[in-house]
């Protein structure tokens, strides 16, 4: 199991992750370049409100904390304590993993990883992980009905193409929410997928020892349960993490007004480009496209263009990618390296030793 997720975080496959993301990322400045004045476009970044775009920088980072805090939430009362700059390590890795991937595969896995080598047991942290995300995808449904019935998605459902997208990315994070509940939830659900996936790698020759990993997976479904039972006691605690994750993405979906704001326009509220940034977010997020390339573009300027105007409405696509993409992947890809060079030992507490009596005294 470890050995897969391992894999996510080769050099190899980064460095082939992130061929793609630069073809891509130039295929896409190239064609929406071409045909503009690139002088004019720079004299408008020149002229525009630098106290609105610090601010947009200023969210991205607490966007990242408060990814941190749950996941170091979700983790404490697991018994573990990384400090929080730690969990605010772990938040960017899921970002420039996420960001690298097809479909934000990449985030989950690699996040166990390092938190594996923080000693942080994989029992544990997929159990958290998997929380964290299950609040995520309630959070973006609820989110994008809250726009749906204030009428903020209007403005994205006059395109047919975005039409079909809303629901697709509808369908497949209601989907996600299932799974992830019975895959938290269920005892026995996750280790007889694990058991039937070591199995199925040994017939194909990746696995070579089935009754080793065999063994090996059972213990840390041990500590997956252990983890999941202490988990459904305390249903204030996933309140607070769909609470946290819902303020996680209404922080990032206001990029789009700190720009807004930053090239002179106040026409719009923040409440209503939030909603349209959740609803153009909610379609295209699941597509199997690195970054979302073209996708994004494309939804941002047909969206966008009526509420911008014109030539602003390129350099606030520019801006706004730059501040919810590119930035999170730069800072992202430093993090990392940062993160592989250095592991920690990380604390216990009192609730691993309370939640390891427990475990004793019920088998």
């Amino acid at each position: 199991m470890m050995q897969e997720t391992k894999n996510v975080v080769s050099r190899k496959k980064q460095l082939i992750n992130l061929a793609i993301i630069a073809v891509l990322a130039a295929a896409t400045m190239f064609f929406l370049l071409k045909d503009n004045n690139l002088m004019r476009l720079i004299d408008i970044v020149k002229n525009a409100d630098k106290r609105f775009l610090w601010m947009g920088v200023v969210v991205m980072a607490v966007f990242f904390f408060v990814e941190a805090i749950s996941i170091r939430s979700l983790l404490k009362s697991f018994g573990y304590k990384p400090s929080v700059m730690r969990c605010y390590g772990y938040s960017f890795v899921d970002f420039y993993f996420s960001s690298i991937t097809p479909g934000c595969a990449g985030g989950q896995p690699a996040q166990i990883y390092y938190m594996n080598r923080d000693q942080i047991p994989p029992g544990s942290s997929s159990i958290a992980i998997l929380l964290f995300n299950l609040a995520y995808h309630i959070s973006v449904l609820l989110i994008a009905l809250v726009a749906f019935f204030s009428g903020a998605m209007k403005a994205v459902l006059k395109f047919n193409i975005l039409k079909v997208l809303i629901i697709y990315g509808a369908a497949i994070q209601l989907l996600l929410v299932i799974a992830f509940i019975g895959l938290a939830f269920s005892p026995r659900l996750v280790p007889n997928l694990i058991a039937k996936l070591i199995h199925f790698l040994r017939k194909i020759r990746i696995v070579k020892n089935e009754e080793k990993w065999q063994e090996k997976a059972r213990m840390q479904m041990q500590e997956y349960r252990s983890c999941a039972k202490h988990i459904q006691k305390r249903p204030l605690l996933l309140l607070r993490t769909l609470a946290l994750t819902t303020l996680h993405l209404l922080l990032l979906y206001s990029i789009s007004y700190f720009v807004y704001r930053a090239l002179g326009l106040s026409e719009w509220g923040l409440f209503a480009l939030i909603g349209i940034q959740a609803t153009m977010t909610l379609a295209i997020e699941s597509l199997p496209i690195p970054g979302a390339f073209g996708a994004a573009e494309a939804s941002f300027l047909a969206v966008y263009g009526a509420i911008f105007g014109g030539e602003l409405v390129l350099v606030a696509l520019l801006l706004a990618r730059g501040l919810n993409y590119y930035l999170g992947l730069m800072v992202g890809a430093v993090v990392t390296l940062v993160m592989h060079k250095k592991q920690i030992k990380t604390p216990l507490t009192k609730a691993f030793h309370l939640r390891k009596a427990a475990k004793q005294a019920s088998s």
